[in-house]
């Protein structure tokens, strides 16, 4: 999503960041595994405040949640 969609709202990244980033892991490290994760609820959009954390997020979907997916990527510089 872009932003100022409509349908978007930024979270806090676990480095205190406002925007995603993407995997960088240290140079020459051996591959480095990620989880990405999509939930799907039955939330108003409005319900996410942005600038939430992960475990702030957790907690306002608890007992919303329809279904999700994850995938497991390696990534490696």
């Amino acid at each position: 999503m872009t932003k100022g969609s409509k349908n978007f709202v930024g979270g806090k990244g676990t480095r205190d960041n406002a925007l995603y980033i993407g995997p960088c892991p240290p140079a020459g490290d051996a591959p480095h595994h990620y989880v990405f994760t999509v939930v799907a609820t039955d939330l108003d959009p409005g319900a996410l405040k942005p600038g939430m954390t992960r475990d702030e997020v957790y907690a306002a979907i608890k007992g919303h949640t329809l279904g999700g997916a994850s995938v497991v990527g390696k990534y490696a510089r």
